[in-house]
């Protein structure tokens, strides 16, 4: 279950719409591997998991290491994301009426599976990391403790065992 109780099928089950394949609105600190819009026509599926899973350790990394309680897609990123990808597949082969399972068994259905452009674009959006199309929530959200997550100004490699200034 997502934000107010959504639930992903539900939301999904005429208009499957996630950003990059990875995330899904109404969906708090929720990622996924080749979602909808995901370079499944494109060569090895295998590179585009490994692709992923760096984008998505990077999101986890920033809320771990900058105080972030969660995550989630902005409004209207998942369909914006969409919009721009099923109208670069519209004037793709992808697009030419025939039975598929790209287009749910259907001959004139969208392409909800594939990415809008070449696998290697696909990985440089990765490598963009836009976390502005996201909301983040702190963990101390009063402005004073805003920078709470810079501890104690050092490095853990910096300190011994027991917490303690090596200097």
């Amino acid at each position: 279950m997502g934000s107010d109780g959504i639930n992903l099928q539900k939301q999904w089950s005429e208009n499957p719409e996630a950003y990059l394949s990875v995330a899904a609105e109404n969906m708090p600190n929720y990622f996924q591997f080749m979602g909808p819009g995901a370079p499944v026509g494109h060569g090895s599926i295998i590179s585009s998991c490994e692709r992923i899973s760096l984008w998505i350790c990077d999101m986890v990394g920033k809320m771990q290491t900058q105080n972030y309680s969660s995550v989630k897609l902005k409004t209207g990123k998942a369909k914006a994301w969409q919009n721009q990808m099923l109208a670069w597949l519209d004037k793709t082969v992808w697009k030419e009426p025939c039975n598929s399972s790209f287009k749910n068994g259907t001959s004139n259905g969208s392409l909800y599976s594939f990415h809008g452009g070449s696998r290697l674009h696909y990985f440089e959006l990765l490598n963009l990391k836009r976390y502005e199309d996201f909301e983040w929530t702190n963990i101390n959200p009063e402005p004073e403790l805003e920078f709470a997550w810079l501890a104690n100004g050092f490095m853990a490699q910096e300190l011994d065992n027991h917490g303690e200034d090596n200097a």
